[in-house]
């Protein structure tokens, strides 16, 4: 189907069998949406694997030029690109580490 793609992120080595670990993504191209957007635009959804309900749209990319997936859709490990917020707390954490070492000199 054109305009829409679907992809299911299922944990590395989960060992369970059933939907309980997982995580279903869907892109959708919107005529209609987004408000105050690019008519157009493709939004990603989060997916109810056991219901097959999607909710929480939202562009991908910048606002005024979001991301579109004609190409294709498939969704990687999340070990692949750090969340930025873990990227702020390791750098935090090295630099109170290097601060107590050199304070203990």
């Amino acid at each position: 189907m054109s305009n829409i793609g679907f992809d299911i992120y299922t944990t590395p080595g989960s060992l369970d069998s059933t939907i309980g670990g997982d995580t279903g993504y869907a892109v959708l191209r919107r005529p209609d949406a987004p408000i105050q957007g690019p008519l157009g635009a493709y939004l990603i959804y989060n997916v109810n694997l056991g219901t097959g309900q999607i909710t929480q749209g939202a562009l991908v990319g910048p606002a005024h030029t979001p991301y579109d997936f004609i190409g294709g859709f498939a969704v990687l490990p999340g070990d692949a690109v750090p969340e930025p917020s873990s990227v702020a707390l390791t750098g935090l954490g090295l630099a109170a580490a290097a601060w107590m070492a050199r304070r203990k000199r």
